[in-house]
C-alpha cells in the first residue's frame, strides 16, 4: 500500500512539475497600438525582468489589429488606442472580461524646422509645407481625431493635395524619421520619447477633443496564457507602469 501511494504522489509530483515548466516558459502575444510601442517596449523589459514568462509585442492600427483577432489572429491581449475597437471584439464574444483604460494619449502635431508661426492651423498651409503625414483615420483612432480636426478648422479641403496616409501611426512616425513629410499628425509617444528629432511639436488640445483611452482587453485564451495575460493585466496597472506611461507623456488614472 506504501509502494502505491509512494508512486502517486511522485506521479503528481512530475505532473506539477511538468506544468510549471509550461508556464514558466510560456509566451503570449500581445497587439498593441502604434503610440504604444515605444512604452510598451519599456513595459517589455521590465514585466520580463519581473517575472519567468515573454510577451511578443505585435504592432499596428487599432482597426487593424481588431481586423486580425476577427479573423482568428492568436492573440491573447489587445491594447487598443480607442475603446471603439475594444466594444467591437466585446460584442464579437471573443473578451475574457470586461476592458480596463490604462492611460490617456493627446494627438500632437509635429513641423519640420525652419517654417515660421506659432499657430497650427496657419503652418499646414504654408507653402513650405508640401506633405503631411496622417495615420488613416478608419484604422486608426488619432488619424481619425486629426481628421476631425482639419475638418473642425475648416482646413481638409485646403490642405488635402498634402495628405499622405499612413497605416498606423507607426507608419507615420517612420514619416517624421525619415523625413519623408513635412509635417505629421503623431501622438504624445514620440513627442516625449528619447529620440532627438528636428522640428517643433504643437498640441492639438480642443474643448470637444477628450484624451484618447489606452484600453486594454483580455481575449479569450485556455491554460498558462491566461494566467501570464492576469499577470500582465497587474502589471500595467502598477506603479511601475504608470510611471513609464507618464514618462511618454500619457495621463494615467488615479491609482485606487
Amino acid at each position: 500500500m506504501g509502494n502505491k501511494y509512494t508512486a502517486v504522489f511522485l506521479n503528481t509530483l512530475c505532473l506539477l512539475i511538468g506544468l510549471q515548466g509550461t508556464v514558466a516558459g510560456q509566451s503570449i502575444k500581445v497587439a498593441v497600438a502604434s503610440n504604444l510601442l515605444l512604452p510598451f517596449q519599456s513595459l517589455e523589459q521590465k514585466f520580463e525582468a519581473k517575472y519567468p514568462y515573454d510577451i511578443e509585442i505585435i504592432s499596428g492600427a487599432s482597426g487593424t489589429l481588431t481586423s486580425q483577432i476577427a479573423n482568428g489572429a492568436p492573440y491573447q491581449v489587445l491594447v487598443s488606442a480607442d475603446d471603439k475597437h475594444i466594444s467591437e471584439v466585446v460584442a464579437s464574444g471573443r473578451a475574457q472580461g470586461g476592458p480596463l483604460v490604462l492611460c490617456f494619449g493627446s494627438v500632437y502635431l509635429w513641423v519640420k524646422e525652419g517654417v515660421p508661426g506659432q499657430d497650427p492651423g496657419e503652418l499646414l498651409q504654408n507653402d513650405d509645407i508640401k506633405s503631411i503625414g496622417l495615420a488613416h483615420p478608419d484604422l486608426a483612432p488619432y488619424g481619425k481625431m486629426a481628421r476631425d480636426w482639419l475638418e473642425l478648422k475648416q482646413l481638409g479641403v485646403k490642405v488635402q493635395d498634402k495628405i499622405i496616409f499612413g497605416n498606423s501611426i507607426g507608419q507615420v512616425n517612420q514619416y517624421i524619421l525619415t523625413g519623408s513629410v513635412d509635417a505629421a499628425f503623431t501622438s504624445n509617444s514620440v513627442k516625449f520619447s528619447k529620440k532627438k528629432l528636428e522640428g517643433r511639436f504643437f498640441k492639438i488640445d480642443e474643448i470637444w477633443m477628450d484624451p484618447v483611452p489606452q484600453t486594454m482587453l483580455i481575449l479569450k485564451t485556455d491554460g498558462p496564457g491566461l494566467f501570464v495575460a492576469m499577470l500582465l493585466k497587474d502589471f500595467l496597472l502598477s506603479k511601475e507602469a504608470r510611471q513609464v506611461f507618464e514618462e511618454f507623456g500619457y495621463e494615467t488614472p488615479m491609482a485606487e
